[in-house]
């Protein structure tokens, strides 16, 4: 196959995949995961199936049980619980193809990030004690605020995944997750901790779990380039070495 031949199985390729994003948006935002489901809440979901000959008004009423109440069901708080899981989800795999992520970090860094290396464009820090990841990442930020590039380190300090996280034309933010690989992950890394205040690393899915740092608590937006660890209540590090710090690194103060 020519080139050409190629490019366009390509852009049919992400066209099938966007559109299949886009049909599956409102049903995954409002239909409930039935597994482990027992009594009323599912009966009410399947006789409404049963009998409601035009579908879109029986997701409507599935949608309805997640509406707020003055005293909410049981049915309305599983409801909502699995209608969450469900959004989780489809961002987890939609998010990257609806805003266009390039599908590696050489591509990334090529089409967006080609500078990273001019210190007069972009910041360098190590967070040798990062409390959002407990260990040592290096994030290189951009002076216009525009776009931050976080890698995490392993403890030979080769790159166990990276984070980006660019802001669009809207104010809103994007995030991407590229794996040790270089390729794009629905999944990150984070800390949890286990027994004896031992921490073990745990996949969470994104960009659901990147928002959740990035909110601004005075705005209620999911906007904040830079996260407050404070704020956040995240553990503190002070324990934790200085290591993989390089001539060209700003020592962050994480603590």
């Amino acid at each position: 196959m020519n080139s050409t031949g190629k490019s366009l199985r390509a852009v049919r390729s992400h066209t099938s995949k966007e559109e299949c994003c886009r049909a599956l948006a409102w049903p995954l935002a409002v239909l409930p995961q039935l597994t482990n489901q027992e009594g009323k809440f599912t009966a009410n979901l399947l006789e409404n199936a049963r009998n409601e000959k035009n579908k879109e008004l029986a997701l409507k009423s599935w949608q309805s049980l997640t509406e707020p109440a003055s005293a909410e069901s049981d049915d309305a708080s599983q409801a909502r619980s699995y209608r969450l899981a469900g959004l989780k989800a489809w961002l987890g795999a939609c998010h990257v193809v609806l805003n266009k992520a390039p599908e590696n970090i050489n591509e990334f860094r090529k089409a967006i990030a080609s500078d990273l290396n001019n210190k007069s464009l972009w910041n360098r820090t190590l967070h040798a004690k990062s409390r959002a990841k407990r260990g040592p990442r290096r994030i290189f930020s951009k002076n216009d605020a525009s776009i931050s590039v976080a890698e995490t380190l392993n403890p030979d300090c080769t790159v166990k995944e990276t984070e980006v996280i660019r802001r669009r034309a809207d104010g809103s933010l994007d995030y991407w997750v590229y794996d040790a690989a270089g390729l794009l992950t629905p999944l990150s890394h984070f800390p949890a901790p286990s027994k004896d205040n031992v921490y073990v690393t745990v996949d969470k899915l994104s960009p659901d779990s990147c928002m959740g740092c990035h909110y601004s608590f005075e705005t209620r937006q999911f906007d904040q380039l830079k996260v407050s660890a404070d704020l956040l209540r995240l553990p503190k590090t002070s324990d934790l070495p200085v290591v993989c710090l390089q001539p060209d690194d700003v020592l962050a103060n994480d603590n």
